[in-house]
């Protein structure tokens, strides 16, 4: 007698604004619950064109309209219940462009709840208005910084130990520091928010060192090529442009130094022992990684990157080139952050709660 799979609804968005680490995280999850016989059905709001994490995944996903009412949706969800006999739901649409409003989000999941599904969320630190079953918080301070918003109507998963990290990640033998820098790892989120990428480009450049320099971009986001073009005729380093990445882990295996923002990809560098120097999306952002350095003293945070110079990157690179000692810490600190357990953590949590 064959096994039966149960079923489970993956509510995830995706677009330059949002970035795309939600569902790179979500793909994972499901990955890992079908081995657990569990098997996901994901429903996207369409921003963008589709990338290639979406294609051949093997996975059920509907498209629906980014305007569309939280009314309609409820009745798609409806629909696809009555089709897969759904009766649990994922969201990881905690971000300011899924819904016009956190009103319309709040109303979202008081559907979900009257028809009775039982609703596990992913939250940020200020979402402290949501009632659902399980939430899920698995960053840096989530444990301290909620202590007064507990409701006892939720379960509350916090902390980097629910941190979801590909089997790549996990699979792969961790960086070993370098006497030498060689190579540079830059990614700026699948948005590529306020051309920090072509900034992190642009302050390399002013070094004289030869570096080899990785630079990770997205083909939905925006991005300056021509800048990638003209340094390629005089820089005497090598810049390799890596566009849609495929194996985020094997391209910072043989990095030395990453540069990133303050998005997601912090908890990955820091697990491959990568020493890492962030530079936030926002003053928002800033405020946390500022929390997050003093909790974990794990990486280098220059700031907004809205209000660093290239100058500034610059000499902070050379800075962190320049002395093993710290790069050594960095790595060895970064690598306890997150033990890559997280999925097998929540999957348990999952299957004992429903």
């Amino acid at each position: 007698m064959g096994t039966i799979m149960r079923n489970i609804l993956i509510r995830v968005d995706y677009s330059s604004n949002i970035g795309y680490g939600h569902i790179i995280r979500m793909l994972a999850l499901a990955e890992s619950l079908l081995e657990k016989e569990w098997q996901s059905v994901f429903l996207i709001k369409q921003f963008e064109e589709t990338t290639n994490l979406l294609q051949n995944n093997g996975f059920d996903i509907t498209f629906i309209n980014p305007n569309i009412s939280v009314n309609k949706e409820i009745d798609i969800i409806k629909s696809l219940t009555i089709k897969h006999k759904l009766n649990v739901v994922i969201l990881d649409i905690s971000n300011p462009y899924s819904f016009c409003s956190e009103y319309d989000y709040v109303h979202y999941i008081e559907l979900l709840k009257t028809n009775n599904y039982f609703v596990i969320s992913f939250n940020e630190f200020y979402d402290n208005y949501q009632y659902t079953d399980i939430i899920v918080i698995p960053y840096v301070n989530a444990e301290t910084k909620l202590v007064s918003s507990f409701n006892d109507k939720s379960k509350y998963l916090l902390g980097p130990d629910y941190f979801i990290l590909r089997p790549e990640f996990i699979d792969i033998e961790k960086n070993a520091v370098s006497k030498d820098v060689n190579t540079l790892f830059i990614s700026m989120g699948g948005g590529n928010v306020s051309e920090f990428t072509e900034k992190a480009i642009r302050a390399i450049l002013k070094l004289e060192k030869p570096y080899h320099v990785k630079v990770i971009i997205t083909s939905n986001a925006p991005f300056d090529y021509d800048l990638i073009y003209e340094a390629k005729r005089w820089y005497s380093g090598e810049i390799e442009l890596i566009v849609d990445c495929c194996n985020m882990a094997g391209q910072m295996a043989f990095s030395d130094i990453a540069i990133i923002n303050s998005g997601l990809t912090k908890y990955e560098t820091l697990t491959m022992g990568v020493p890492t120097i962030v530079i936030s999306n926002s003053i928002e952002h800033s405020v946390l990684m500022d929390e997050f350095v003093k909790s974990t003293n794990s990486l280098i945070h220059l700031g907004c990157g809205l209000t660093i110079s290239e100058e500034e990157l610059s000499d902070k690179i050379m800075t962190l080139d320049e002395d093993i000692d710290l790069r050594k810490e960095l790595s060895e600190t970064g690598k306890k952050l997150v033990d890559g357990k997280g999925i097998k953590r929540l999957i348990e949590i999952i299957n004992d709660n429903i």
